[in-house]
Protein backbone atom coordinates (compact mmCIF):
# COMPACT_ATOMS: atom_id res chain seq x y z
CA UNK A 1 0.00 0.00 0.00
CA UNK A 2 2.92 2.23 1.00
CA UNK A 3 4.11 1.92 -2.88
CA UNK A 4 0.91 3.16 -4.23
CA UNK A 5 0.47 5.84 -2.21
CA UNK A 6 4.15 7.11 -2.95
CA UNK A 7 3.69 7.25 -6.49
CA UNK A 8 0.30 8.64 -5.79
CA UNK A 9 1.02 10.93 -3.41
CA UNK A 10 0.34 13.95 -6.27
CA UNK A 11 -3.22 13.46 -5.86
CA UNK A 12 -3.44 13.42 -2.16
CA UNK A 13 -5.37 17.02 -1.96
CA UNK A 14 -7.51 16.24 -5.31
CA UNK A 15 -10.80 15.28 -5.14
CA UNK A 16 -12.17 11.53 -4.23
CA UNK A 17 -13.05 9.94 -7.71
CA UNK A 18 -9.00 11.23 -9.39
CA UNK A 19 -7.43 10.24 -5.91
CA UNK A 20 -8.88 6.76 -6.72
CA UNK A 21 -8.40 7.14 -10.34
CA UNK A 22 -4.72 7.64 -9.85
CA UNK A 23 -4.49 5.20 -7.42
CA UNK A 24 -6.01 2.87 -9.99
CA UNK A 25 -3.39 3.81 -12.45
CA UNK A 26 -0.66 2.89 -10.14
CA UNK A 27 -2.16 -0.17 -9.48
CA UNK A 28 -2.58 -1.36 -13.32
CA UNK A 29 0.49 -0.43 -14.35
CA UNK A 30 2.15 -2.46 -11.41
CA UNK A 31 0.16 -5.31 -11.69
CA UNK A 32 0.43 -5.47 -15.64
CA UNK A 33 4.28 -4.85 -15.39
CA UNK A 34 4.57 -7.90 -12.58
CA UNK A 35 2.51 -9.99 -15.17
CA UNK A 36 4.91 -9.26 -18.51
CA UNK A 37 8.06 -10.12 -16.08
CA UNK A 38 5.76 -13.25 -14.84
CA UNK A 39 5.53 -13.87 -18.77
CA UNK A 40 9.04 -13.44 -19.55
CA UNK A 41 9.75 -16.30 -16.85
CA UNK A 42 7.36 -18.51 -18.09
CA UNK A 43 8.98 -18.71 -21.57
CA UNK A 44 12.44 -18.59 -20.33
CA UNK A 45 11.48 -21.75 -18.25
CA UNK A 46 9.24 -23.41 -21.52
CA UNK A 47 11.78 -22.42 -23.88
CA UNK A 48 15.07 -23.53 -21.73
CA UNK A 49 16.73 -20.42 -22.96
CA UNK A 50 17.05 -16.73 -22.31
CA UNK A 51 17.61 -14.71 -25.91
CA UNK A 52 17.27 -10.95 -25.19
CA UNK A 53 15.95 -10.29 -28.75
CA UNK A 54 13.21 -12.75 -28.24
CA UNK A 55 11.58 -9.97 -25.40
CA UNK A 56 11.47 -6.95 -27.57
CA UNK A 57 7.97 -6.16 -26.61
CA UNK A 58 7.96 -7.40 -22.73
CA UNK A 59 10.67 -4.51 -22.37
CA UNK A 60 8.81 -1.93 -24.45
CA UNK A 61 5.71 -2.97 -22.26
CA UNK A 62 8.01 -2.97 -18.86
CA UNK A 63 9.30 0.68 -19.69
CA UNK A 64 5.99 2.36 -20.43
CA UNK A 65 4.87 0.90 -16.74
CA UNK A 66 7.90 2.72 -15.31
CA UNK A 67 7.73 5.91 -17.18
CA UNK A 68 4.06 5.91 -16.74
CA UNK A 69 4.49 5.74 -12.87
CA UNK A 70 6.98 8.50 -12.90
CA UNK A 71 4.77 10.67 -14.99
CA UNK A 72 1.77 9.39 -12.51
CA UNK A 73 4.45 10.64 -9.41
CA UNK A 74 5.35 13.77 -11.21
CA UNK A 75 2.53 15.48 -13.11
CA UNK A 76 -1.38 15.45 -13.04
CA UNK A 77 -3.32 12.66 -13.35
CA UNK A 78 -5.27 13.83 -16.94
CA UNK A 79 -1.63 13.81 -18.08
CA UNK A 80 -0.44 10.68 -17.32
CA UNK A 81 -3.94 8.88 -18.39
CA UNK A 82 -3.62 10.14 -21.52
CA UNK A 83 0.35 9.05 -21.50
CA UNK A 84 -0.50 5.63 -20.27
CA UNK A 85 -3.21 5.15 -23.08
CA UNK A 86 -1.52 6.41 -25.94
CA UNK A 87 1.62 4.33 -24.85
CA UNK A 88 -0.05 0.96 -24.47
CA UNK A 89 -1.54 1.44 -27.88
CA UNK A 90 1.32 2.70 -29.58
CA UNK A 91 3.66 -0.05 -28.23
CA UNK A 92 1.58 -2.42 -29.02
CA UNK A 93 1.02 -1.51 -32.70
CA UNK A 94 4.64 -0.91 -33.29
CA UNK A 95 5.16 -4.33 -31.63
CA UNK A 96 3.39 -6.08 -33.91
CA UNK A 97 3.69 -4.47 -37.59
CA UNK A 98 7.85 -4.46 -37.15
CA UNK A 99 8.60 -6.88 -34.35
CA UNK A 100 5.87 -9.97 -34.52
CA UNK A 101 7.63 -13.26 -36.17
CA UNK A 102 4.61 -15.16 -37.45
CA UNK A 103 6.15 -17.70 -39.22
CA UNK A 104 4.01 -17.89 -42.34
CA UNK A 105 0.70 -17.49 -40.56
CA UNK A 106 -1.50 -14.36 -40.15
CA UNK A 107 -3.19 -15.73 -36.43
CA UNK A 108 -0.71 -14.19 -34.10
CA UNK A 109 -1.70 -10.90 -36.37
CA UNK A 110 -5.49 -11.76 -35.88
CA UNK A 111 -4.59 -12.10 -31.94
CA UNK A 112 -2.84 -8.69 -31.77
CA UNK A 113 -6.30 -6.96 -33.51
CA UNK A 114 -8.11 -8.26 -29.79
CA UNK A 115 -5.30 -7.14 -27.73
CA UNK A 116 -5.15 -3.84 -29.34
CA UNK A 117 -8.96 -3.50 -28.45
CA UNK A 118 -8.73 -4.62 -25.08
CA UNK A 119 -5.66 -2.17 -25.03
CA UNK A 120 -7.52 0.95 -26.14
CA UNK A 121 -10.59 -0.41 -23.69
CA UNK A 122 -7.75 -0.39 -20.83
CA UNK A 123 -6.51 3.64 -21.99
CA UNK A 124 -10.15 4.49 -22.26
CA UNK A 125 -10.65 3.94 -18.30
CA UNK A 126 -7.63 6.57 -17.33
CA UNK A 127 -7.96 8.87 -20.82
CA UNK A 128 -9.71 12.26 -21.83
CA UNK A 129 -12.00 12.26 -24.76
CA UNK A 130 -9.81 13.70 -27.03
CA UNK A 131 -7.06 11.18 -26.59
CA UNK A 132 -9.99 8.39 -26.90
CA UNK A 133 -10.61 10.47 -30.48
CA UNK A 134 -6.99 10.03 -31.43
CA UNK A 135 -6.82 6.55 -29.96
CA UNK A 136 -9.55 5.23 -32.09
CA UNK A 137 -7.54 6.33 -34.84
CA UNK A 138 -4.60 5.09 -33.93
CA UNK A 139 -6.03 1.59 -33.73
CA UNK A 140 -7.69 1.96 -36.93
CA UNK A 141 -4.66 3.12 -38.26
CA UNK A 142 -2.10 0.44 -37.13
CA UNK A 143 -4.75 -2.17 -37.78
CA UNK A 144 -5.06 -1.12 -41.53
CA UNK A 145 -1.02 -0.74 -41.64
CA UNK A 146 -0.63 -4.60 -39.93
CA UNK A 147 -2.88 -5.82 -42.71
CA UNK A 148 -1.05 -3.90 -45.47
CA UNK A 149 2.48 -4.58 -44.35
CA UNK A 150 1.56 -8.01 -43.56
CA UNK A 151 -0.73 -9.04 -47.42
CA UNK A 152 1.38 -11.44 -48.23
CA UNK A 153 0.57 -13.79 -45.30
CA UNK A 154 -3.05 -12.72 -45.08
CA UNK A 155 -3.36 -14.09 -48.33
CA UNK A 156 -1.54 -16.90 -48.18
CA UNK A 157 -4.48 -17.92 -45.00
CA UNK A 158 -7.07 -17.14 -47.46
CA UNK A 159 -6.20 -19.32 -50.01
CA UNK A 160 -5.22 -21.87 -47.42
CA UNK A 161 -9.10 -21.48 -46.03
CA UNK A 162 -10.26 -21.94 -49.77
CA UNK A 163 -9.28 -25.18 -50.51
Amino acid sequence: MKLIDYFAARANNAPYMIKQKTKAIVIVNLIAMFLVMLNIVILVVINDNFLFSRYYVHYMLITVGVVSLVVVKNFEYQFAGNFFAISILSVEIIAVTFLKDAQDTFLPYIASYFIIIVFYIAGSIFASKKVLFLNGIIAIAGIIGIYLMHKDIAQEGKNYCNK
